[in-house]
């Protein structure tokens, strides 16, 4: 009978530790919380990823956090874009856009535990800017590498300027290449994360990328018709190599299409969230 009582003695001491662990970090993300003063119409980076991280919880993993606190938008966009650091999507030319911060922060954030600190490959299919190039450099870190497929050479150089100003040793990471993004770019390995910054018509139309990826791997990807809604898709493949797919709400972007005439002959909608599912994972 003492032995149980003293055994449940520590159980419940292990418990109280481990709720007032949970409570004191609780009221250290309140306490940070209501420290800072959010600005729904950010004029700054880090008042930009306040808004997303504090206020609209579009972006948690604490690695995307800080990436995102040092890519900064504003050397993504032409020098007289006005309001470059609200959450909205903007031109970068060629009927191309930027997406909304908030897509980038929560498609980030869905890739964060596949993301790796060493050796890592990612591919940047509709690279555009280069943002997400530069941020999925910047948390591989120095051994990792990125492919950024692009068809618009202008849009490649451009990048490679704006990510130059931003940090030029990031681009020793970068490898950008003009072609078709539904192919991706076989270089002969598989990658540990695939990024689409514009949407696909299918998961058939992706089977080609979904082969790229690597045993263990994650690609996130907006799905469906250009001119529809799209659904936010994220597609594992395990170590075995068996697929899964899940959905993970409704959003709209600018369509992946095969070369540069297609690009200036449509429309493009802006990237936006329409009813993200945070319970994907």
């Amino acid at each position: 009978m003492k032995r149980f009582i003293e055994d449940n003695k520590t159980s419940l001491i292990v418990s109280l530790g481990v709720i007032t662990v949970s409570s004191l970090a609780y009221l250290s993300y309140k306490q940070e919380f209501f420290k800072r003063r959010i600005n729904p119409l950010p004029q700054t980076q880090n008042e930009l990823v306040d808004l997303l991280h504090y206020q609209k919880r579009m972006v948690l993993n604490r690695d995307i956090v800080k990436t995102l606190r040092y890519v900064d938008r504003k050397l993504f966009l032409d020098e007289d874009c006005k309001n470059p650091y609200y959450d909205e999507p903007k031109p970068i030319g060629y009927n191309a856009t930027i997406s909304a911060p908030h897509m980038h922060a929560v498609m980030l954030d869905y890739l964060a535990a596949y993301i790796p600190k060493n050796n890592g490959l990612a591919l940047d299919i509709g690279s555009g800017s280069g943002f997400v190039s530069a941020c999925l450099a910047d948390l591989m870190g120095a051994t990792g590498k990125v492919v950024g497929v692009e068809h618009i050479p202008e849009l490649v150089d451009r990048a490679k300027n704006s990510i130059n100003k931003l940090d030029s040793e990031l681009l020793n990471r970068i490898e950008f290449k003009v072609g078709d993004g539904i192919q991706g770019y076989d270089n002969g390995t598989k990658y540990d994360v695939i990024y689409l910054g514009a949407a696909i018509e299918s998961l058939g139309v992706a089977a080609t990328l979904i082969d790229q990826l690597k045993q263990g791997g994650r690609m996130i990807m907006p799905v469906g018709k250009s001119e529809d809604f799209h659904e936010l898709m994220i597609v594992d493949k395990d170590i075995d190599g068996m697929v899964s797919v899940k959905s993970c709400g409704v959003v709209r972007f600018v369509p992946l299409v095969k070369n540069k005439e297609e690009q200036l002959s449509i429309y493009k909608s802006p990237n936006q969230t329409k009813s993200p599912d945070y319970s994907c994972s």
